[in-house]
């Protein structure tokens, strides 16, 4: 084969593998979420509020004011629930339908903002609606993306569940471009926008936490049980390592690290 055929030939390679790369990455980076910007209205979307409770709440699907695209959701909460801890008492639930993996990591991300400053908690619930575990966010005025990360301990259809407290006060909450996509946490160096992952490298007696990606700012994380007390607590940088002490106590437990904008969630479990 001569210099310019040789030439050709490795152009032809070179597009075929960058072509290849970019459908694993756009694979990997798929929504499983339907009608993510509520072009469909609320076409998916639940607005669950429970029985008995005094909290009174509403949707409505707006066509100007939108994060992207045309139409967002905006939950007005005219009575909140009798306790912040009841703040439960009204979930904006996201479309579900989608199937998850044991091992999985699932990053469940949507831009929101408040009329003014509140707190939301985003729960992780299983197949049968058992809550296992959340983390609350502190909205402002502005839009803002956050985003729940959490590795699935189940597998099936609806085996994971994201859903949105708003109870805890009156407000109007709005939502738009909810996604949940899986996350490759394996490597180091892969796309920012699926990098943003927790590691936990676990020793005798402590873990060690590191987040990979673009993400900044400071970090809480939590050690805690099946009933969600805290065990145990450290705080630091997003941009470096840190040292989180175990239970001496075998058994599984949940760490929580926490950015204004991130968290992750995860089961680890004590020998």
């Amino acid at each position: 084969m001569n210099e310019v055929a040789n030439k050709i030939a490795n152009r032809i390679y070179t597009l075929a593998t960058a072509a290849v790369l970019c459908c694993v990455a756009a694979t990997s980076a798929q929504n499983m979420i339907t009608n993510p910007g509520f072009e469909s209205s609320g076409s998916g979307y639940n607005l669950f509020t429970q029985s008995g409770s005094p909290a009174v709440a509403s949707v409505t699907y707006p066509t100007t004011g939108a994060h992207g695209g045309t139409r967002y959701a905006r939950v007005v909460v005219t009575t909140p629930s009798e306790t912040a801890a009841e703040n439960w008492h009204v979930q904006f639930q996201p479309p579900t339908g989608w199937t998850a993996a044991i091992g999985a990591t699932y990053e469940f991300k949507f831009w929101a903002k408040t009329d003014s400053n509140a707190n939301i908690h985003v729960s992780v619930q299983g197949a049968d609606y058992t809550y296992l575990t959340g983390t609350s966010f502190g909205l402002t005025p502005d839009w803002t993306e956050y985003s729940l990360t959490y590795v699935s301990e189940a597998e099936g259809t609806n085996a994971v569940r994201f859903h949105i407290y708003v109870a805890e006060s009156v407000n109007a909450y709005s939502f738009d471009d909810v996604s949940v996509t899986t996350v490759a946490t394996g490597i180091r160096g892969s796309a920012p926008a699926q990098a943003n992952a927790l590691r936990l490298h676990q020793g005798s007696d402590h873990l060690v936490l590191t987040v990979d990606g673009n993400v900044s700012g400071s970090l809480k994380a939590e050690v805690l049980d099946l009933r969600g007390t805290s065990l145990a607590s450290a705080t630091g940088s997003a941009e470096g390592s840190m040292r989180l002490a175990l239970p001496k106590e075998s058994g599984t437990y949940f760490i929580r690290a926490q950015t204004r904008t991130h968290s992750w969630v995860r089961a680890v479990r004590v020998p």
